[in-house]
């Protein structure tokens, strides 16, 4: 199902991967499919942990760290 010009360029790279073509095949769509968003995980891993990341955060998060991190007074 695969051209066979994309299958030799694909057996190539499981070969230097160690793996068989079949499991790099299934590695790199999961990689695709997390890339797009449409994977096993929808969110960033950075946020997974709801525990310690209740939401998103702030809006203006990445401009006002400081604050955030260390008070008015910074």
């Amino acid at each position: 199902m695969l051209p066979a010009s994309l299958k030799a360029k694909a057996a190539t790279a499981a070969r230097k991967a160690g793996v068989s073509l079949g499991e790099w095949i299934r590695r790199a769509l999961a990689a695709s499919l997390r890339r797009s968003g449409k994977g096993e995980r929808d969110e960033d891993s950075l946020f997974a942990d709801k525990a310690v990341f209740k939401d998103k955060g702030a809006a203006d998060m990445s401009r006002a760290h400081d604050r955030y991190l260390y008070g008015d007074g910074h």
